[in-house]
């Protein structure tokens, strides 16, 4: 059974596209400016044939040009208020910090996870160069090429900045001093 109502309301949802709807004010309307029509053609042909008076066919007239104007304006404020519903709901999409996802969507993705594990194919996470998986490859220290002992060969890498100022006053401080020359040291 279709639904069928004067004036869209509030509490109820439009009509989805395609769908039949009978809109029973406008069509009373239009039944009417029909009607008066008739009735202003036949009592115009009586006008001209009796003694019948011309007030009658125009009163029938302006009836049917006021019903005429009425359907004018009912289609009017029909569409400014489509139009006022459509920028609302673009405002509301606009605003709308959590997009709604379709079910379909949701069960495509769950679904599409679940053959994946299925598969054996897990989701990991992209590659971060600073965070080690769980292996304990990758992260900060995985392009520091290591010695024979498993150090760095850079003593700042193990004690810090203040090792890089220790490690030159050594290096200087073992710096072979040339035959002859006083070690000012």
């Amino acid at each position: 059974m279709q639904q069928v109502s004067p004036q869209p309301h509030a509490d109820r949802p439009p009509a989805p596209a395609g769908e039949f709807r009978i809109h029973w004010g406008r069509t009373l309307l239009a039944g009417l400016a029909a009607l008066s029509l008739l009735a202003a053609l036949g009592t115009t042909v009586a006008a001209w044939l009796t003694p019948l008076g011309w007030g009658i066919p125009a009163v029938c007239g302006l009836v049917t040009l006021l019903s005429l104007v009425a359907l004018q304006v009912s289609a009017a404020v029909r569409r400014q208020r489509k139009r006022r519903a459509r920028v609302d709901l673009a405002i509301q999409d606009a605003m709308n910090t959590e997009p709604q996802v379709r079910e379909d969507a949701v069960l495509r993705q769950r679904s599409a996870t679940e053959a994946g594990a299925a598969l054996g194919i897990t989701e990991e996470a992209p590659f971060d160069a600073l965070t080690a998986d769980s292996a304990g490859h990758g992260g900060p220290d995985s392009l520091v090429t290591l010695d024979e002992d498993g150090l760095p060969p850079d003593a700042e890498r193990l004690f810090g900045a203040r090792a890089a100022f220790d490690q030159e006053g050594a290096d200087q401080r073992s710096a072979p001093v040339p035959n002859g020359a006083p070690n000012t040291r």
